[in-house]
This record gives C-alpha cells, sequence and structure tokens, in this order.
C-alpha cells in the first residue's frame, strides 16, 4: 500500500499487488528467476551487461563462473553453489563469487520458503545478504551488490534499510540509472511518492530509452488520482517499446478514468486485447470500467470486488463499486461501500497531515508517536515500524515504541518469509 501526502479526497486507483514482478529485458538480478509480467512491486533487472550472467547483477563474471551460473539457470543450485564455492576458494579476494553465492541463496530462501521452511528461509536470506555484503566490501565501486542487497530488503519490507543500501549504491555509481530507479522503488514502498517520483525522473533522464521508469511514474501519478499525467507516463513507456501486459493495462486504465473515457473505450479494448487480457489488477478493473461504460451493472461489480479482494482500500474500486450497486438498485449495500471509501479517504488524508506536519515541524515525538499509530491502525505495517523505530532512537526507553516495533514487525513477518519470484 501506498501513504498520500496529497489532501485531495479523488478516489486513487491502485496498480501493484503483493508478489507479481514486472516484465522487462535483460537479467534478473534478485534471485535470477526469469521476469514475469504483472504488477509491481518486486525489483526488475539492472541494466544488462553483454557478458554478465544472468543470475548477477551488472558485474562481469569471471570464466570459471560461467559453468555456476550456468548450473544455476538450469535449476542445479547444488552444483552452481560447489562450483562457486570452489571458485571463492581459489579467490577469496574476487567480489564475483561472493555476488554468485548471495543470488544462490536467495534462490535457495525462495524454494524453501515455498515449502514452507520458514526458518531455513529466514537463514538463507541471512547467508545471501552476508555474501551481497562481502561482496560489496571487495568491490566498494560497484553498485551491483548492494542493488542486490537493497533488493532483499525491500522484499522483506525492510524500505529504509534498503534505502541506506542505496545511498551508498549511489555514492559508488551516482550516474547509474539502475539505482535511482530501485530509489523510487524503495521510496514508493515506503509511502514516500515525492521523492519516489524525482527518483524515477532521475533514472529517466539516465536512461532515456528506458521504458520502466515512466511506468512507475504513471503509477505514482495514479495513486494520487492526477490520472491525466499518469496517461502521459504510461503513453511514453508504451511509446518506448514496453508491450508488456502490466504497461498495456495500465495505459487502457487510464484511458477509461480520463474524462474522454467514453471517446476512448474503443482502443482500451484494443490494448486489453493486445495483453491477452492478464488477470492483473489493472486490467481487470479496466474490464469493470468498461462493463460499467456499457451498462453491465452486476459484471462491473464482481470486478470491482475482485479487485476490493486483493486491496482492500482501492478507493477507485470503493467508489466505483458504490456506483455499480447504485445502478443495480442496491442502495442499502451501496451507503454501506461508500461509507467504507469515505473512511479509507478520512485515513490517507489523516496520514497526508501527520506527513506534512512532520515536514513543517520536525519528527517530534508526539508526532511520530500518532503517525506510527495511524499507520498501524491502516495496515501499513513497514512504514509503521519506521516510524517507531524512529520514535525509539529519540526516546530510547519509550515503552509504546518498543510495543510498537514488535507488533510492525511481527505483522511483516506474516507475510511471505523468502523472496517473491
Amino acid at each position: 500500500m501506498t501513504l498520500h501526502t496529497s489532501r485531495r479526497s479523488l478516489p486513487r486507483i491502485a496498480l501493484s499487488v503483493t508478489g507479481m514482478v514486472l516484465a522487462v529485458a535483460g537479467t534478473v538480478a534478485l534471485v535470477g528467476c526469469k521476469p514475469k509480467a504483472a504488477a509491481l512491486p518486486a525489483a526488475p533487472p539492472p541494466a544488462p551487461s553483454s557478458n554478465a550472467p544472468s543470475g548477477v547483477a551488472a558485474t562481469p563474471a569471471a570464466q570459471p563462473l560461467e559453468a555456476a551460473n550456468a548450473a544455476l539457470e538450469k535449476g542445479d543450485l547444488l552444483g552452481a553453489a560447489r562450483l562457486t564455492f570452489r571458485e571463492r576458494d581459489l579467490h577469496p579476494e574476487r567480489p564475483e563469487p561472493y555476488l554468485l553465492l548471495g543470488v544462490i541463496y536467495s534462490r535457495m530462501a525462495t524454494l524453501v520458503a515455498s515449502r514452507g521452511e520458514a526458518q531455513e528461509a529466514v537463514s538463507a536470506l541471512e547467508r545471501a545478504r552476508q555474501n551481497f555484503r562481502k561482496s560489496a566490501s571487495l568491490a566498494p565501486q560497484s553498485a551491483a551488490p548492494l542493488l542486490n542487497l537493497a533488493r532483499l530488503e525491500m522484499e522483506a519490507q525492510r524500505p529504509l534499510e534498503g534505502l541506506k543500501v542505496l545511498q551508498q549504491a549511489a555514492r559508488a555509481e551516482p550516474k547509474n540509472a539502475e539505482v535511482w530507479f530501485t530509489i523510487g522503488r524503495a521510496q514508493r514502498q515506503r509511502g514516500s511518492h515525492g521523492q519516489s517520483t524525482e527518483a524515477f525522473r532521475r533514472a529517466a533522464e539516465l536512461d532515456p530509452a528506458r521504458p520502466e521508469p515512466h511506468l512507475e511514474l504513471g503509477m505514482v501519478h495514479m495513486d494520487y488520482g492526477r490520472y491525466g499525467q499518469a496517461r502521459q507516463a504510461f503513453e511514453e513507456a508504451h511509446r518506448l517499446g514496453n508491450r508488456s501486459p502490466l504497461v498495456l493495462s495500465a495505459l487502457a486504465l487510464s484511458l477509461l478514468v480520463s474524462p474522454d473515457a467514453a471517446g476512448q473505450v474503443s482502443r482500451a479494448e484494443s490494448l486489453l486485447t493486445e495483453a491477452g487480457n492478464p488477470d492483473i489488477p489493472p486490467a481487470v478493473f479496466a474490464r469493470g470500467l468498461l462493463l460499467q461504460q456499457k451498462g453491465d451493472a452486476a459484471g462491473a461489480a464482481a470486478l470491482f470486488q475482485r479487485i476490493l479482494a486483493a486491496d482492500p482500500r482501492n478507493e477507485r474500486a470503493l467508489f466505483s463499486l458504490a456506483g455499480a450497486l447504485r445502478t443495480q438498485g442496491d442502495r442499502a449495500k451501496a451507503a454501506e461501500i461508500l461509507k467504507r471509501y469515505q473512511a479509507v479517504v478520512a485515513r490517507r488524508q489523516l496520514l497526508a497531515s501527520y506527513g506534512d506536519r512532520i515536514r513543517r515541524a520536525g519528527p517530534s515525538p508526539e508526532l511520530l508517536r500518532g503517525y506510527a499509530r495511524a499507520l498501524m491502525e491502516g495496515g501499513f505495517y513497514a512504514q509503521a515500524e519506521a516510524q517507531f523505530r524512529q520514535l525509539q532512537q529519540k526516546q530510547p526507553g519509550d515503552a509504546e515504541a518498543a510495543r510498537g516495533l514488535k507488533a510492525a514487525r511481527a505483522a511483516l513477518s506474516r507475510r511471505a518469509p523468502g523472496p517473491r519470484s
């Protein structure tokens, strides 16, 4: 979920859903798996290197590691690990073996987490972190191990920890577009949309041919209800060659929430057809709006309810569902949904108010406490953890900060223990 600093009460559209990843060209740096088309927020890969192994981000691998990487791509984790350990033992001063070991342990974490072995997943992730840190210490001018480490923190719903690592990456490679792109994703994850926008724009400036920063910018604009700007960003991603189901669906959705939505039905339908009518949130939402345009209120309501099952705080889906139910004549249910919508808007405005006050007056213990409480009540556990941690740093003996930090971390730990492939 995302936070809002705007005081607008317009309904928003959230395009991301847990466990889905972007479809982008190149290699996958985090866990070495093949990219899949869907929504944000797992990390996309860095800009590919023509001779870099596909499990390792941007750092050219030594020749002996190619066999290890080939084994990794075939799913032979043990074989890849044996070869990489051998290379590490022969050349402990080189960063590449540690980088590849980090990727291997990340994939191991995914595998054991899928089997329900939570403790083993946690252990594998910690070993991945250790190897990425070692690689970074041996190659301080390289952003690759730091990017991988930051993504692990982001997957663990620890965007602030990820940002600390990404600051190091930015110092190492200040003109690396992938670093700024990942900073944008981390800032968006923690609810800092203004800073995420700046980072995505910086990434777009550094790599003008890459469509993904424009896609992310469009998502931020959709979060804020800036549908015209979102449409422009999605159009640019589309123009730059991204024909992924996510981009096509997001563009279709932005057309259907524009002021001239009635005149965009044909193009929206064409985009969804080209995307293959995927079962991802923006496509489902767009199909619901199309049905609403065509007078099928019952069909539209069913699709809006699907969106809400995945994202109960989606303002636009609540608003649209209330309208569809009212059209069907179910005024009582429509009123109930509209009340939920108003509560979600009020929660967003409360959080925006706390954010504004903290920016103006500084992070006083009183403001941090209120902000953290509101975040916890709203289910924004990663952001709540960050605020409780800051409160604890200001007041080390604060009992509420300790309880809140524990509760936020417990809520986060109930999510998937390993990286999402």
